[in-house]
């Protein structure tokens, strides 16, 4: 290293020292320099957050039209899940809202060092508690680590609702939810009306206020009182400021388990909670009910044995492919050789024949990874004619493929929960399907048929 790079890393750390603390953030610089939290349970909360807010939005959207959306970090500190988020969808703007200048300020020299354009990429000192009817607006915005910070909930959600166009995603620490027992519901005067319905039993909750200074880490705006809630009036609040279809993405106890499992010199409690402006929530609604009624059609269009079994035969070796009788042979050449002139014709063909039957669609997917998808769907037939145990071997040797293909794998561990589940063997049904939700989480027949397992 000559002595000007050594002055100038020196230099570069240094200021980066002088900008600190840097407890909101993990920076890969190049050449070794790496900027991070010191509180490994702080640096494995934001890693974590940062993925399940990519799960999320990934979820809600489809990838190609998230280049077309304006995306908010309220409380963006050092910019890191701003960073991070843009860098994943492109956005088509970037807005990072925070109120202390101090934090603004990592956040732009992050912004600089790495060149962000400044055209899609926007830094402003904001509070989300100001009384403005001016507020900045994106489709999608997030709230992260703040809302444990603020005094009044209610005016921070009623803001972040006004500032959503679409989707808004918030991750706060949380009080235990047994802190909202009995004995202290029997001291809040619940009226027999309102709460007489199941639906309204539960429409109560703790908050719990703490004094909090601004000196230290940077996390406070201003030293005062700061609240802190329970889940469940998270939930009440975000509903109450007009958010729709509000859900629970991560609740304290999977967060426990599944970011906060190390020792600690505090315990931690937090919780990721996801609400929809109407429009979005149609939009979804839809979207879902298409989706679902594709999967069941797709499950139970099965594709005749008689072309099927053939196939499989040839793809696992048992019969040359000269043997294919005519339609067979037509799925062959067209898929195997779709790229080649003799496949093409054999695809026209093949449409004359069977275009106007439901199982023509699933044929058609077999020119990605022929061999395992014919092998799954000859698993399939099997299962629908009533052999199950030959539907079953077929899966097994399926599933201990290397690479196997991803939807072959979901709907591999799914027909065998469904096997198992016919067969009256629901610990096995329940096992295969909670690998096909691993495999999938949104799988919708591995939802619905996990839902009558656990009833």
């Amino acid at each position: 290293m000559s002595k000007s790079t050594k002055n100038a890393t020196d230099d570069l750390i240094k200021k980066i020292n002088i900008l600190g603390p840097w407890v909101h953030g993990y920076f890969d610089l190049g050449n070794g320099l790496i900027i991070e939290d010191q509180d490994k349970l702080h640096k494995k909360r934001i890693t974590k957050n940062k993925e399940y807010f990519v799960d999320i939005i990934s979820k809600f959207y489809r990838k190609n039209t998230l280049e077309s959306k304006t995306f908010c970090d309220v409380g963006c500190n050092a910019g890191f899940f701003l960073y991070e988020l843009y860098r994943s969808f492109k956005f088509k703007l970037a807005i990072g809202l925070e109120p202390r200048k101090t934090n603004l300020a990592k956040a732009r020299f992050i912004a600089n060092y790495f060149g962000l354009p400044r055209s899609k990429y926007f830094l402003k000192q904001f509070d989300i508690l100001t009384i403005s009817k001016r507020l900045p607006i994106a489709d999608i915005v997030i709230m992260p680590g703040v809302l444990h910070h603020v005094s009044n909930h209610l005016q921070a959600l009623s803001n972040l609702y006004k500032m959503t166009r679409e989707l808004c995603i918030v991750e706060t620490y949380v009080l235990p939810d047994w802190v909202n027992s009995n004995s202290i519901a029997q001291h809040m005067s619940l009226g027999e009306t309102l709460y007489g319905s199941g639906q309204n039993k539960d429409k109560f909750g703790i908050v719990g206020y703490k004094l909090e200074t601004d000196r230290l880490d940077g996390a406070t705006y201003q030293s005062g009182i700061v609240g802190i809630t329970t889940q469940r009036v998270l939930v009440m609040m975000m509903e109450h400021v007009g958010f729709k279809n509000v859900q629970v993405y991560h609740n304290e106890k999977q967060m426990r388990t599944e970011v906060y499992n190390e020792k600690s010199y505090r315990q931690y409690n937090s919780v990721i909670i996801t609400g929809i402006k109407e429009n979005l929530k149609q939009q979804t609604a839809h979207f879902d009910e298409i989706e679902d009624s594709l999967e069941e059609q797709k499950f139970v269009s099965y594709i005749p044995v008689e072309y099927i079994e053939p196939l499989y035969q040839v793809v696992s070796n048992q019969l040359p492919i000269a043997k294919l009788d005519s339609i067979p042979h037509l799925i062959y050449d067209s898929e195997f050789h779709h790229t080649k002139k003799y496949g093409v014709i054999a695809r026209k063909k093949l449409e004359r024949k069977i275009g106007n039957e439901k199982y023509y669609r699933i044929i058609q997917t077999f020119k990605h990874s022929p061999i395992q998808k014919i092998s799954f769907e000859y698993a399939k037939t099997c299962y629908h004619i009533g052999k199950r145990t030959e539907a079953r071997e077929i899966l097994k040797k399926l599933v201990k493929l290397v690479n196997l293909d991803w939807r072959t794998v979901f709907m591999s561990y799914y027909l065998l929960a469904r096997i198992n589940f016919d067969e009256g063997k629901k610990k096995d049904a329940r096992f295969f399907c909670n690998l096909s939700l691993r495999a999938h989480p949104g799988y919708s027949l591995s939802l619905k048929l996990k839902k009558i397992l656990n009833s």
